[in-house]
């Protein structure tokens, strides 16, 4: 049986499961004015990639739209104003194998300068693009993705509760800290950070 077929006979929250599988981790590369992110080119391309290959489509439903302009000041020019977009939307899945839909309610709001229209296209923009990267679950280090892979696989999980403890955790130092008081006398730290990354954790 070919890998055609066998998709085929997977319902539509299967494949996207095996669409998230597809798309794995996204590096930050990227420079932006505050910092590093993942191109949105590189997104798009992976995951509409990774659903051409379920045969599955995923589409922007607009339900509500509201433009309006804003105080926007700054320091040379106290009375400016911006254009904000707010729109509501659905996400839709649709299975072109079996016709199966599935609907996800999602928000988007983005401004600009001068032009409404800009900012109506800068707010479908990042909620396509965070949309994406929430749904499958991407995630998006500095680090090398190769990398990141082969410091999860060093040793076996750690147990249960330390899991669901260190998922947590939401700056480094909390690591460190729990990592000195309980495992640093049964547990290497490299091998800790592996697990950390592996399981949720902020390194």
């Amino acid at each position: 049986m070919n890998k055609m077929s066998e998709n085929k006979k997977l319902s539509l929250k299967q494949k996207i499961v095996e669409i998230r599988k597809a798309i794995g981790i996204l590096q930050k590369e990227t420079q932006g004015q505050t910092g590093k992110y993942v191109d949105p080119e590189l997104i798009l391309a992976k995951v509409v990639n990774a659903m051409n290959e379920q045969n599955v489509v995923l589409t922007t439903n607009i339900l509500d739209s509201e433009s309006i302009k804003i105080e926007a000041p700054s320091i040379k020019n106290p009375d400016k104003k911006d254009y904000q977009t707010t729109l509501k939307l659905e996400m839709t899945f649709y299975d072109a194998d079996s016709d199966q839909s599935l609907g996800i309610p999602w928000y988007a709001i983005g401004s600009h300068m001068q032009d409404p229209s800009m900012a109506f296209g800068t707010a479908l923009s990042y909620a396509e693009r965070y949309f994406m990267l929430k749904t499958f679950n991407i995630a998006t280090p500095e680090l090398d993705p190769e990398f990141l892979r082969e410091k999860a696989d060093i040793v076996d999980d750690l147990p249960e509760e330390i899991i669901q403890e260190i998922k947590t955790f939401t700056e480094k130092k909390d690591l460190e800290v729990y990592y000195k008081a309980n495992l640093n006398k049964t547990c290497n730290k490299k091998q800790f950070i592996a697990e950390c990354t592996k399981h949720g954790g902020t390194l």
